[in-house]
């Protein structure tokens, strides 16, 4: 998975962002730009464009009103729940 999401995010951060992804499987764009520790939500929104392009997360709720989108990790919540259909 490592790899993955370096090859679709293409940055110094793509390790930050999965790790963020395994603490929390659901993250809002806030919640992500702080838990990964990324520098400012240009490059968040960056990341997140590439990981969903790639299919290595999915929106989860769009963005309302002042409310952040928020974007799922499906890939850990089924390993957790002991699936193992469609696996990226």
């Amino acid at each position: 998975m490592k790899e993955k999401f370096i090859q679709a995010t293409r940055s110094q951060y793509a390790i930050p962002a999965l790790d963020a992804f395994f603490r929390q499987p659901i993250l809002s764009t806030t919640n992500f730009i702080q838990m990964a520790g990324l520098p400012n939500r240009i490059t968040a929104n960056n990341i997140i464009k590439n990981l969903l392009d790639a299919g290595l997360i999915r929106l989860y709720r769009p963005s309302e009103g002042r409310r952040p989108a928020e974007y799922i990790f499906d890939s850990i919540i089924k390993i957790v729940e002991g699936r193992d259909d469609d696996f990226v």
